[in-house]
């Protein structure tokens, strides 16, 4: 069953030693699929952050407020991003874990618009229609911002029936950290695809806008 995914604790992989983690990099909006630095890093435990209206250019603003986005990373998340470990089965619905936060502050750990950060380098990652309940134990998304997420294959993957049993890694294409793994050929949404994401590398804000185009996989819409 989906629950039975302990292969994201069988890390690191291809025997590359781990990396050590940037700081986080404070810049400017940057035009790419949205993609933007915070220029304020607060040290707070509050999933969910709250930012400025969008200017009427429609630029991003400089600082997201991010909540999550720490100048150091909890020992969990430095364990996910750099040594490619996993947070504990169920983690993101309990106190202190993303969907949890999201019920708290929102009302859903679903919304239907804003966006997921990555925590270590602030660069938006997935839109929130993307994500969907799916009883995994970690938070799914059906795909990722566009460039947003590279994807890595990887040996040793459980979840394949023939050898040499590869897997996909998902990655953070800005600052190359794990995030989790990407599946495909369950058919559970229409892009036959699910990140399986580690809650604790990601902050919400609600302050971005998903494009039209990007359905909303739990209503089953274009949002």
């Amino acid at each position: 069953g989906l629950n039975n995914q302990l292969f994201l604790l069988q890390k690191p992989l291809r025997g590359e030693e781990p990396e050590v983690p940037p700081p986080v990099v404070v810049a400017a909006p940057r035009s790419d699929a949205g993609n933007v630095a915070p220029s304020g890093a607060a040290a707070s435990s509050v999933d969910v952050v709250a930012t400025p209206p969008r200017g009427d250019a429609g630029d991003e603003p400089v600082s997201v407020a991010a909540a999550r986005i720490k100048a150091e990373l909890s020992p969990l998340a430095t364990d996910v991003f750099v040594n490619g470990g996993t947070e504990p089965l169920g983690y993101a619905q309990q106190p202190g874990g993303l969907d949890y936060e999201l019920e708290q502050s929102i009302g859903t750990a679903f919304p239907s618009d804003g966006g997921f950060r990555c925590v270590r380098c602030g660069s938006l990652l997935y839109w929130a229609p993307q994500k969907f309940p799916c009883g995994c134990g970690w938070p799914a998304f059906d795909d990722a911002v566009a460039g947003a997420v590279e994807e890595r294959p990887e040996k040793n993957d459980p979840l394949s029936s023939s050898l040499p049993k590869y897997g996909v890694e998902a990655v953070c294409r800005s600052c190359g950290g794990h995030l989790g793994h990407v599946i495909r050929g369950e058919g559970l949404t229409p892009t036959d695809a699910r990140h399986c994401v580690n809650g604790v590398c990601l902050a919400y804000d609600g302050a971005v806008e998903a494009p039209a185009d990007v359905v909303n996989v739990v209503e089953g819409a274009a949002v």
